[in-house]
């Protein structure tokens, strides 16, 4: 549901965020492949893309954390075509 945290870090310069890897990419370049491809996602593809990313947005909001950048570049996906959240900077 959400991208895990593996380590964090900074120097006097930078502040070095070390994140899960989705070796899916995101959800916006998914969507402009396929459709360049004219293989759009099917309904039961989208379904079930959708209902994972509503139990993510279900599990923020029961931690009081309000996701306000969904779009589908912070959507991405796992190796087994799950899906995950990213991109926390604007959540409060």
């Amino acid at each position: 549901m959400i991208v895990n945290l593996d380590f964090a870090f900074q120097n006097d310069y930078r502040l070095y965020i070390i994140m899960e890897y989705a070796p899916g990419g995101d959800l916006g370049t998914q969507i402009k492949i396929r459709n360049k491809a004219k293989n759009k996602f099917t309904e039961e593809e989208a379904r079930a893309y959708i209902c994972e990313i509503i139990l993510g947005i279900e599990f923020l909001h029961k931690h009081d954390i309000i996701f306000r950048d969904l779009k589908p570049e912070n959507v991405v996906l796992t190796a087994t075509g799950h899906v995950k959240l990213t991109d926390f900077g604007l959540s409060k």
